[in-house]
Order: structure tokens, then sequence, then C-alpha cells
């Protein structure tokens, strides 16, 4: 998702077993293989690993992951934790589990209605593709 009008820019399906942090170094990726570029990346705990944060650096992307409590994690201090961009960057992140909440609630997604991930990923790019038809209609009207 994009932070400055809460667009869904990339989705993925995964199985059930592969790691959040996996998933979205694979996202990442495909985004900045297809042309996109990313400055930063905010994130919840579940992020908040060495590994991540090593790839995000390589990729010379801000990580601005929320931390956990007594975890130190390399690249993740408070050069990175004390910019204003790091804070927006954590009250902007939350705007994506509107985008779950809605795909869930409106865009029947909460339940998977096919088998195969091919499927899944096709009913999932087409509920987000409603959303963002739905987003760009109120930011319109703003």
């Amino acid at each position: 998702m994009e932070n400055r009008n809460g667009l869904v820019v990339g989705m993925l399906v995964t199985a059930a077993t592969q790691t959040e942090p996996s998933a979205a170094e694979e996202l990442i990726s495909s985004w900045l293989a297809a042309g996109g570029n990313m400055e930063s990346l905010g994130a919840d705990k579940g992020y908040h690993t060495g590994g991540f944060v090593k790839f995000l650096r390589s990729l010379d992307i801000g990580p601005h992951i929320a931390q956990i409590a007594g975890r130190c994690t390399p690249g993740l201090d408070r050069r990175t934790t004390r910019h204003k961009g790091y804070q927006m960057s954590q009250i902007r992140r939350k705007l994506v589990e509107e985008v779950f909440g809605w795909g869930k609630v409106i865009g029947w997604i909460r339940k998977s209605r096919f088998v195969g991930r091919v499927r899944t990923s096709w009913a999932t790019l087409i509920t987000s593709a409603a959303y963002n038809l739905l987003r760009m209609t109120r930011l319109a009207a703003a």
C-alpha cells in the first residue's frame, strides 16, 4: 500500500506456511523489478527480524518497522526511529488493516471460495482493484 492516498499497489497470495517477511521480500523485489521505487517501508512487529532489516538496508530502503521492546536488531535503532518520517510511517501503516477489513467484509476474501493459489490470487486482485476504485472516488470527491 502506498501511504499518501491509501491505494493498494501490490498483493501477494502465498502458502500458509510462508512467513510474512519472506513474502514481503518477494513482493518488494517484484515491485522494484517492475520499475517501482521505495524510500521506506512501514511494517508491524511481525517484520522485526534481523534478516528482513538487512534485506531492506541492502536495497537502500528505510526500515520503518515497529520495534519489539527488549529486542536489539542491527540496522533498526535510534538512527532510524528518531526521525519524523518514522513516526508518520507508524501512523500510516495502520491503513493497510482497513484494506484487509474491507476485503473481508465487503470483498469476500474472509474465506477463499476458490481452490488453488492462482484462482485465489485472481479473486484477491479483483478485490484490491475494487477497493482502489472506491478509494479513488472518495479521493476525487475530497
